[in-house]
């Protein structure tokens, strides 16, 4: 009764995607995983994006940067992880840098980034 599931939700604008779906549980633990496409003239504009990958790369395959991440824990207490990184063949032509294991705090800088430039794109809704 106090756990909240949230299956197949998108968010998407002209220059992100974001996917996922997991579940939380009121003044709870949370576990989502979320898909995230950005376009490589939109992440040129996240410093952590720019340290780890090569966006000129990404421009000139004209693919967007494609991350997986793992969200979980308690609202005092959240750790997150970089499930997938971009293919194998993305990460090689565009030269992008792997994202080791000790940046945990890699997917909420992202996350913080997109929020801090795409401050229109998500904002309140009206409930069905």
């Amino acid at each position: 009764a106090d756990t909240v599931r949230t299956q197949n939700f998108k968010l998407e604008s002209e220059t992100i995607q974001l996917a996922g779906d997991g579940q939380y549980i009121h003044d709870g633990d949370m576990d989502y995983r979320i898909k995230l496409a950005v376009d490589p003239d939109t992440a040129e504009r996240i410093p952590l994006m720019v340290e780890n990958f090569n966006i000129q790369g990404y421009k000139l395959t004209n693919q967007d940067i494609e991350l997986t991440f793992r969200v979980w824990g308690s609202p005092f207490h959240r750790r997150g992880e970089v499930e997938e990184l971009p293919p194998a063949r993305v990460t090689l032509v565009s030269g992008a840098l792997e994202v080791g294991m000790e940046a945990i705090d890699f997917p909420r800088n992202i996350l913080k980034g997109l929020l801090r430039i795409g401050g229109g794109i998500v904002g309140p809704g009206t409930s069905d």
